[in-house]
């Protein structure tokens, strides 16, 4: 199930770059921090994209994969870029969702971001919220499984958005360090 996964056949990237973005690369001849474009992006796409390398082969959101999300959640369009990753602990299947919030924070009290939050915590996903909070900086975590704990337990869609911004409150009161540079 978590191999490889089969991409929905009908979805692409299309104009979403949140990838380019988001996340930290150092793998040759990428080298950037998050939160900075990626010196490849041309504004149309990838100035190397023949020859890139094979972080950004290989990486495609969750929302290339999961079905259950529509295409408002393209994280051009939703400011929410997802990614399904193992983890040793905490997870009834051994895999956390990763959601980084990288555009309105507003989106974090969606009814659609808290079902689908409830929907792999009940699927067994661990569910982890990430928020930038700049150029080249450590992007803190939360567990949202002990946030919503409450709110899942008893079926209640509005403690489970109270849990996610609470959540969210504490990921915007966490320092966050520099990360460490990456040459050009």
């Amino acid at each position: 199930m978590h191999g490889v996964r089969p991409l929905i056949p009908a979805r692409s990237c299309g104009p979403c770059r949140a990838c380019c973005v988001v996340y930290d690369i150092d793998d040759a001849p990428v080298h950037k921090n998050a939160q900075v474009a990626c010196p490849h992006h041309t504004g149309a796409g990838c100035g190397i994209y023949e020859t890139r390398p094979q972080t950004c082969r290989t990486f495609f959101c969750q929302w290339r994969y999961d079905p259950i999300l529509a295409e408002e959640w393209r994280p051009d369009l939703s400011g929410v870029v997802g990614t399904t990753e193992p983890v040793d602990a905490g997870a009834a299947n051994g895999h956390a969702i990763t959601l980084v919030v990288f555009g309105d924070h507003a989106v974090i009290l969606d009814d659609g971001f808290a079902i689908y939050v409830a929907t792999m915590l009940d699927r067994g996903y661990e569910a982890l919220l990430r928020i930038p909070r700049g150029v080249g900086r450590v992007m803190p975590q939360a567990k949202l499984s002990l946030f919503t704990a409450e709110g899942l337990s008893a079926g209640d869609l509005g403690l489970v958005k109270q849990g996610i911004a609470q959540a969210y409150q504490a990921l915007m009161a966490h320092p966050a360090p520099l990360a460490a540079e990456h040459g050009a």
